[in-house]
């Protein structure tokens, strides 16, 4: 019993959210406070986020250097928007939690709206520095990537202002093997690992929903957990 109980406040420890918490500051490049990265064209990404908080979080590991930036000495991760109605302020520090799921706002989509397969397919292709026609090298090209990149995911998320590419759309239909626009917007669902990071401020409100790639989507941990004190239970019961 005393076992079962130890393993009980562990699990209750780690999912504790004042013991776990996730934080991504953004950057303000310029005086206004409007540039969030030095990539970020038009209204979205690339955006850059420096991860922190006190869990120790961190998908920079994950990161080809071609989706990495370094601005002031640190290193940070670049990503796209999910939505187009909801902002953050830069600088600014905000409490994430990452899900397969934009929370809330949008102009397209349910709420919440998951992340589509689609969508996971072109970020994770951006993040390994491999995604195809995409300018990791010229400042003003890079630029122009973005902005086309960031329309597709807002395509593809339903956002009323997203743009379908001809070019990204074939690339999609080759690679998963899609024939319909249904099935390469359908729910990612985790198969692919790239989940939301769910941004709201210290006070709680909401925020912009942001992509990251992750090497297991956050909560497999607590599952895997879950799991292996099932089978302590069904042991101690044997005996």
């Amino acid at each position: 019993m005393k076992k079962l109980l130890v393993l009980l406040a562990v699990i209750a420890l780690m999912a504790t959210p004042a013991l776990a918490t996730k934080t991504v500051y953004i950057p303000g490049l310029v005086p206004d406070g409007v540039d969030y990265g030095p990539y970020q064209a038009g209204v979205g990404g690339e955006i850059s986020l420096l991860p922190g908080g006190n869990e120790g979080w961190d998908p920079r590991p994950e990161y080809d250097a071609k989706a990495l930036v370094t601005i002031g000495g640190n290193v940070y991760f670049e990503t796209f928007c999910l939505e187009t109605n909801e902002t953050v302020a830069a600088p600014g520090t905000y409490i994430v939690n990452v899900s397969q799921y934009a929370i809330a706002g949008g102009t397209g989509g349910g709420s919440p709206d998951p992340i589509s397969v689609g969508t996971a397919w072109l970020y994770h292709e951006f993040q390994k520095g491999a995604l195809q026609g995409y300018d990791y090298i010229t400042l003003a090209g890079r630029k122009a990537s973005a902005d086309k990149l960031q329309k597709m995911i807002w395509w593809l998320e339903d956002e009323t202002i997203g743009v379908k590419d001809a070019g990204y759309t074939t690339m999609l239909y080759n690679a998963l093997g899609a024939t319909t626009d249904a099935e390469i917007k359908a729910n990612n669902n985790w198969q692919i690992a790239v989940g939301a990071l769910n941004l709201t401020t210290t006070g709680g409100a909401l925020r912009q929903d942001m992509l990251v790639c992750i090497p297991a989507p956050a909560g497999i941990l607590l599952v895997g957990m879950g799991a292996g004190l099932i089978g302590y239970l069904r042991r101690r019961r044997a005996l």
